[in-house]
């Protein structure tokens, strides 16, 4: 047009003044522009503003642009459409579209048009047949009824009709769902299914399998009719109900009714369970389950993937407040059932007061009859109370680090000279008092700082205590140590120790240690056996980093570590660091806080650096496309909010790290900057990255660094990830792009964050699950850098569906919510075995302690109480605990004994929490539990005696679930073998939690394979060892740990990175050893060597029959070297070691050209040999 245009201007509309003054005619061109925006966002299809001229696209653009819809018809839709429209309407509105224009009646065909409205038109005609819409209408029933057409010319126009009018239908089905109108967004997916099958929606959904007499699930049409003049006898759902007897009757045929069974079986309907639970006084959360209904067959169904569409609709008030689409190929159809449903939690909003009920429907995209639809009722839902509590940020003069003291090692240990606002504002409370203290603030607002305050309060004061820092993430645990060995450790001495998974330290470490860093876990470990660890009642300083996860899978543990510390008889500070809360009161009032004193929750918006958040929908129902996609989006942010200053990238996976920086790289390419990323090219920066290059192990790591581009996740080395940090940290590089795990464990701003998605693949239920909106602010927190920036940015890049919800989510504070009804066994076990639980009685009180008790009263409906009396809280706490006895008495780890006196238990004191004692005394009064081992029915208001048995004390000690000491004790044997023991092992419950990315099924497969081979190369019994048949579930958990444990004894190469045995190593060893423990327990000798046997081999990484002379100690690329080396000198098995001295071994070993390392290895176990 642009060419045309200046060859022939005036047929454009352009005077020859024009032309003479802009030859050009850049104005025209522009005058053109703006007319198209103008039209555009009058019919709401993109957001132009006039005055910056920027154009954003809406919904409703992206719906067109989709289906190809223009914008007159978009126009006439906006205007002629709302939510109360009829069939007739929808049918009308798409006639009515701007496609079909050229559609004109004609004088002869209006004698068959009348008759087609007589006889073929099941919804009035609103417009006349003298008008294209009313033609179109007409023609497109006819089509639906298959009437037959005489005239070539309606023919013609049918066949087009039809055509666009599908597309025309789906987009307004589209559109009605993002304008929330249930009812007509029904209506259009009705109709666009009749279009698509040529049958009108009231027809019988068997009448679908009456097209192709070939197919097995064949339904005759005349079968269909005399089903449908049945009623209600013939729907669906009562067929399915009939026996093959019955329907032989209902239809009269023994084939017939054995087709009809075969077409039910393949309607493809997705059954629904729902429930409401309320998170806010305006946010519910719907727990969905899916699972099919049907039997998958490729003749029917094909071999791609069924459609659905879900909806969450408030009938009331005739809205839409989520919809969702689900996708599920044939296994995953195979692999969900009813035990195993495909899960999803919707949060909807809920206004005062709640309608009646909210309705849960999903619809096939494709066909009719496979509808399924659940009614929440909201009746009994009681929506939670709400006291925000809110610290307001006072204007105070900023405290300069000199109020620490005159200490000039204390001084040193902070570069800034004045500590900021929150900090200054809490000091005194920090630094002066030893109140326990709940901070509350925004991520990047120095947090730690206060912690760190508060542990110089208690080396000043008693400084030969222990402080403990507790973190959720190993990674923050690295960090946290590694910033306190080079401040604390070098500047004041102290002494730091990590306890965590990776680093294990001895309980002569831990006595003499001033800091202990550790994970939740672990430090609930040490904390279970006080009584026996003396360093435990040292502890005068706990601090819990991020203890707003209390909600998360891992919460329960922190809630457990705190209530323990506040129910030891010890003198022990707590200071909780958070985010901003919505609860604080509960969450401090359970930690013993003084609201007025030592309790901050500042608001979100308090930050150092101010963060303009921008939230970007990106549309698209597939996760991988979605993602390219986002990629321009991205490149765009860092040019326009960031083209100089660093920005963090965050990804879902280590994959995507890679495909978005080679796309953020060729986008820079085509501006004609390839290095524009490299701190603006300066020489002396691309000479440090020389030197640094060669030292890069990753091929596609050191690629992108060379244009500025680095990338940072769990599956690089740790050389690599600390270069990427350094070239970051000091500005060489521009953009970095990571994982989630970099928003917890490296403590890296940047003046702009992007978050490329906010979903993450869920093996579990093989699909894209949303990230928790506690690591979406993180990632969010890491915008700003105090010592550069003013402001910051952050962009959110996410899902269209899911744009809503993070504008409405995002910044309202959620509630801190309990999560230890879910692992309470395992909880209550470890507190038997210590004896800190004695009685039926004692573990009712353990209840006053926790946070979820105080959450029950505050919020029941969450917990699935109805109503929240005294009685009906007591009797619910009350059958909970019963149930967790229960289960522990069935797993073998606890044992009920004789019931204790009326009178004994009358003159014990009950261990209470004292706030819950004295608030709600008419609640513990009444709480009690019957014996376990009695039948559930019989409530015994007697207080009964409970003793830890063997199995019991093994979970606790091990950390283990009460679900893998049942797992052995009913599955251990005395004959067991090799592979059935390695099977037993990786079916424990602690491997559930071993990820399994997007893809690895067929990782799983080539292992397996590559592993089969192996054992068949060395003669080794890969039936045991292996799954063989049937094929296993490759997305199973338990299956990939099975894989990698015999991968490492094989000491076979891995197929990616990512696929490494450290992810079971955390549990391994002691998975493995309450097994043996479980084996020596029971009497069973040989078992218990075999358990022996199996850690040996894993820990040497060899299999017992392939040598007697075990090289695990030696590296594994050069054992084979070693092995033949010893034969050759007439070494065996380890004992003949000794029969050489340690120069000896030397130097045979170097006659045949074994490397140094190795032989170092061999001379220090020739040592250790001799020692022993």
């Amino acid at each position: 047009m642009a060419v045309r245009m200046k060859r022939n201007p005036l047929h454009y509309g352009c005077r020859w003044d024009e032309v003479v003054t802009d030859p050009e005619l850049v104005q025209a061109r522009r005058t053109l522009i703006l007319e198209a925006a103008r039209a555009l966002n009058s019919a709401r299809m993109i957001r132009f503003d006039e005055k910056s001229e920027e154009l954003a696209p809406t919904e409703l653009g992206r719906v067109a642009s989709h289906f190809y819809v223009s914008h007159g018809t978009i126009s006439s839709w906006n205007e002629n459409l709302h939510g109360d429209s009829k069939e007739s309407d929808v049918l009308l509105a798409v006639a009515n579209a701007s496609e079909f224009e050229q559609v004109r009646p004609r004088e002869e065909e209006m004698e068959e048009l009348t008759s087609l409205v007589r006889h073929a038109c099941e919804v009035s005609v609103s417009a006349g047949l003298d008008t294209y819409a009313g033609k179109v209408v007409t023609l497109l029933q006819a089509y639906i009824s298959r009437a037959p057409i005489r005239s070539f010319s309606l023919v013609s126009d049918q066949n087009y009709v039809a055509q666009s009018a599908a597309r025309l239908m789906r987009a307004l089905f589209e559109t009605a769902v993002r304008k929330g109108w249930p009812s007509v967004a029904l209506l259009a997916l009705e109709l666009s299914r009749a279009i698509d099958r040529q049958l009108w929606p009231f027809s019988h959904p068997l009448a679908q399998f009456s097209d192709d007499r070939r197919r097995p699930e064949y339904v005759p049409p005349e079968t269909c009719n005399q089903l449908a003049r049945l009623g209600p006898a013939g729907d669906v759902e009562s067929l399915l109900e009939c026996t093959h007897g019955e329907l032989i009757s209902v239809v009269g045929s023994a084939k017939v009714a054995a087709q009809v069974r075969r077409a039910l079986r393949c309607i493809p309907v997705l059954y629904v369970n729902a429930d409401v639970v309320p998170v806010t006084r305006s946010v519910l959360r719907i727990n969905v389950d899916l699972w099919p209904g049907f039997a998958w067959s490729d003749s029917v169904h094909g071999k791609e993937v069924q459609l659905w569409r879900l909806w969450v609709e408030d009938t009331e008030h005739a809205r839409i407040y989520h919809t969702e689409r689900i996708s599920l190929s044939r296994r995953q159809c195979q692999d969900l059932s009813e035990l195993n449903p495909m899960s999803l939690e919707l949060m909807v909003p809920v206004f005062d007061p709640p309608s009646s009920h909210y309705v849960v429907s999903v619809e096939s995209e494709r066909w009719h009859g496979a509808g399924t639809a659940v009614t929440l009722s909201l009746a009994g839902v009681t929506l939670p109370q709400q006291h925000p509590i809110s610290t307001d940020l006072l204007d105070l003069r900023p405290l300069p680090k000199t109020a620490l003291g005159p200490d000039p090692a204390v001084l040193s240990l902070y570069s800034f000279e004045y500590f900021n606002a929150l900090q200054t504002q809490m000091f005194w409370t920090l630094y002066h008092t030893d109140n326990n203290v709940l901070v509350g603030a925004p991520t990047g607002s120095g947090k730690t700082v206060t912690a760190e305050l508060a542990a110089l309060r208690a080396f000043r004061v008693r400084p030969k205590d222990l402080v403990v820092y507790v973190a959720p993430l190993k990674a923050l645990v690295r960090e946290r140590v590694k910033d306190w060995k080079n401040r604390l450790s070098r500047k004041l001495g102290k002494r730091v120790v990590e306890l965590t998974g990776d680093a294990q330290s001895s309980a002569s470490e831990l006595g003499k240690a001033d800091i202990v860093v550790t994970t939740p876990e672990k430090w609930d470990g040490v904390t279970r056996g006080w009584r026996q660890r003396a360093y435990v009642s040292r502890v005068s300083l706990l601090i819990i980093d991020e203890v707003h996860l209390l909600g998360s899978e891992r919460g329960a543990v922190l809630e457990v570590i705190i209530s323990r510390a506040r129910r030891l008889d010890t003198a022990v500070r707590i200071v909780a660091l958070s985010t901003a809360l919505a609860n604080p009161g509960e969450l401090g009032d359970w930690i013993g806080v003084r609201p007025g004193e030592s309790l901050f929750n500042f608001r979100p918006s308090v930050r150092p650096v101010p963060c303009e958040v921008h939230i970007q929908g990106v549309s698209g129902d597939h996760y991988c496309p979605r993602m390219m996609s986002m990629n321009r989006p991205t490149y765009a942010a860092i040019l326009r909010y960031s083209p100089d200053k660093p920005c963090l990238i965050f990804v879902s996976s280590r994959r995507q790290t890679r495909l978005t920086a080679m796309d953020l790289i060729k986008f820079a390419a085509a501006d004609g900057s390839p290095r524009r990323f490299l701190a603006q090219g300066r020489s002396e920066n691309e000479s440090t990255l020389e030197g640094i290059l060669p030292l890069v192990k990753d091929e596609s790591l050191r690629h992108t660094l060379e244009f500025g581009v680095g990338m940072h996740h769990a599956g690089l080395v740790e050389s690599d990830r600390a270069a990427v940090e350094a070239l970051f940290a000091s500005a060489e590089i521009q953009v970095l792009i990571s994982t989630s795990t970099l928003a917890w464990g490296v403590n890296l701003p940047a003046h702009l964050v992007v978050l490329k998605g906010t979903e993450f693949f869920d093996a579990k239920q093989h699909r894209y699950v949303d990230m928790p909106l506690t690591d979406v602010l993180q990632m969010i927190g890491r915008a700003g850098r105090p010592q550069f920036d003013d402001r910051a940015f952050a962009v959110l890049l996410v899902h269209e569906p899911r744009k809503g919800f993070y504008k409405k989510f995002l910044y309202e504070a959620f509630p801190v919510e309990s999560s230890l009804p879910a692992q309470l066994a395992d909880h209550i076990n470890a507190e038997i075995a210590s004896e800190s639980i004695r009685t039926t009685q004692d573990a009712m009180d353990y209840l006053t302690w926790t946070y979820f008790f105080r959450r029950l009263l505050m919020n029941p409906s969450f917990y699935g109480l109805e109503k929240p009396s005294a009685s009906s809280v007591s009797a619910f706490l009350s059958n909970l605990v019963e149930t967790v006895l229960h289960k522990l008495v069935a797993a073998g780890c606890i044992a009920v004994v004789e019931p204790v006196s009326v009178l004994e238990e009358a003159h014990k004191v009950r261990s209470l929490e004292p706030g819950v004692a004295s608030k709600h005394s008419s609640i513990v009064q009444e709480m009690h539990v019957a014996n376990p081992e009695h039948s559930r029915s019989r409530a015994v208001a007697e207080t009964f005696l409970l003793r830890p048995l063997p199995l019991g004390h093994i979970a606790a000690y091990y950390y283990l679930s009460h679900r893998t000491m049942r797992h052995f004790s009913e599955r251990l044997s005395r004959s067991i073998g090799d592979g059935a023991l390695l099977k037993l092992l990786a079916d424990a419950e602690e491997f559930a939690e071993v990820p399994v990315r997007h893809n690895e099924d067929r990782l799983a497969e080539e292992l397996w394979r590559d592993l089969y081979q192996n054992f068949i190369d060395i003669d080794a019994p890969a039936e045991e060892l292996l799954p063989t048949s049937p094929p296993p579930d490759w997305n199973s958990p338990h299956v990939k740990t099975r894989l990698l444990l015999v991968a490492q004894i094989s000491r076979l190469p891995l197929p990616t990175v990512d696929y490494g045995t450290n992810i079971v190593q955390d549990n391994m060893y002691r998975v493995l050893q309450g097994m043996m423990d479980v084996a020596a327990e029971s009497g069973m000798l040989h078992t218990t060597l075999r358990c022996v046997h199996l850690g040996q081999q894993l820990t040497q990484s060899e299999w017992a029959s392939e040598s007697p002379l075990p090289l695990g100690f030696v590296n594994r690329s050069h054992r084979d070297r070693v092995r033949r080396a010893f034969l050759n000198i007439g070494i065996g098995c380890v004992p003949e070691l000794l029969f050489y001295t340690a120069a000896e071994l030397e130097e045979k070993l170097h006659k045949w050209k074994i490397p140094r390392d190795s032989i170092d290895q061999v001379t220090e176990r020739h040592t250790h040999t001799l020692s022993f």
